[in-house]
Order: structure tokens, then sequence, then C-alpha cells
């Protein structure tokens, strides 16, 4: 998958989303479900990180 989301932080308070190479709206919505199901999972604040690689595609119709 060429997004990747994943705790950052033994606390559970950070979820980053790195982005790289070509993705799609399907990868888009499954990583975004799957960040909401990390932050659901916990009682507290979590700050999210998404790191697009340079060169990276993006689908048709975002900016």
């Amino acid at each position: 998958m060429p997004m990747h989301v994943y705790w950052s932080d033994a606390e559970h308070s950070i979820i980053r989303c790195d982005s790289a190479g070509t993705w799609t709206w399907e990868d888009y919505h499954a990583a975004i479900d799957e960040i909401v199901g990390m932050m659901k999972s916990v009682p507290h604040r979590v700050d999210l990180i998404n790191f697009v690689q340079e060169g990276s595609s993006r689908p048709k119709g975002s900016s």
C-alpha cells in the first residue's frame, strides 16, 4: 500500500501517515478508515502527521 499508517509513539498519541509513489482514492479512504479506527481506540487526544514523499502522485481530482 502506498500509504502506511502507524503509531509514531509508544503512548499512542501521534499517528503518522507516510504516502509514497502513486496512490488511489481507494488507498486514501482505506488509510482514513485506519486512522479513524486508531483514534477511536484510545481515550485521549491524538495528533496526525501526514508525510507525503516528494514525487508522489495523487489521484485525479485532488489539489
